[in-house]
């Protein structure tokens, strides 16, 4: 939708539960009276459904917000059970909140064929420690191009998945729960990222982002392919980067790297990251 100087707008979708697929109705009611319009739930507020179709439809119209609600009864995640494809030209933004998970099931992907799409993922906004990113066996998302915010108190990220934003930049974020550590090269639960997973990333750029005042932790050898990801980023409010246990060498290996740690420093001696550039 457009405002009426004629500038692109946003369309706010806000059931409690919502699930996007191919089959069924869209089963909510549309406010088009303010700026940006507004979409809510005609249930109980439990779950709501957004076709494919029409979600594909309001992409090709304006950049799209899809948001649960917290006056109901489920868990606010919003999940993909279906392809999206968006066959527009001009550049659009997909942006999710959710006070649960932001999830893609088995096989389904996320993609753009002409323009870039960028897509901004935001789980667990209520900060309750209850919201991941999670790609499932199979699952993709394909930009185009378009950059990509995954702002989640943890990760599930299959290997067999695949995120590619070209040359498009790729940034994960902890939600701001409360102070905790980042944690690169570890395949445990929560706000880390396993090479498996870091393997399964196309970009110009990663972004590993904390701003909880917790550290950016290496549990782990990491190596970035140059053919896959040329630059990391690593930033954090004011916690430091340091391995994960005392004693123990972990290589950093990146064709090229960014370091911004607000009031934090870099850990070196008793706790060595060995950095290969």
């Amino acid at each position: 939708m457009r405002a009426a100087d004629g500038s692109v707008g946003q369309l706010l979708l806000d059931p409690t539960d919502i699930t996007i697929q191919d089959a069924g109705t869209t089963d909510i009611d549309l406010d088009d009276t303010g700026f940006p319009d507004v979409f809510q739930s005609t249930t109980s507020l439990t779950s709501g459904i957004i076709t494919t179709a029409d979600l594909e439809s309001q992409l090709m119209l304006s950049d799209v917000l899809i948001k649960t609600s917290s006056g109901g009864m489920g868990a606010g995640n919003i999940m993909f059970d279906n392809d999206v494809i968006y066959t527009g030209s001009s550049p659009r933004t997909l942006t999710l909140e959710a006070e649960g998970s932001v999830s893609l099931n088995t096989g389904v992907s996320i993609s753009s064929t002409l323009g870039a799409l960028n897509l901004m993922f935001y789980a667990d906004v209520d900060t309750n420690f209850s919201g991941d990113l999670i790609l499932s066996d199979g699952a993709s998302l394909n930009s185009n191009g378009g950059n990509m915010i995954f702002n989640a108190s943890g990760f599930q990220i299959d290997p067999s998945a695949m995120i590619n934003a070209g040359v498009g930049l790729v940034d994960f974020q902890v939600a701001l729960v409360s102070i905790v550590d980042f944690l690169l090269g570890s395949t445990g639960p929560g706000a880390a990222l396993s090479q498996a997973e870091l393997d399964t990333i196309t970009a110009g750029q990663i972004t590993v982002s904390n701003v909880t005042g917790g550290r950016v932790k290496l549990e782990g050898d990491v190596t970035l392919d140059p053919m896959k990801v040329s630059r990391l980023k690593v930033k954090t409010s004011s916690g430091a980067l340091d391995d994960a246990t005392m004693g123990i060498f972990y290589d950093l290996s990146v064709q090229s790297l960014e370091i911004s740690l607000g009031s934090g420093q870099i850990l070196m001696g008793g706790e060595t990251i060995r950095l290969r550039i």
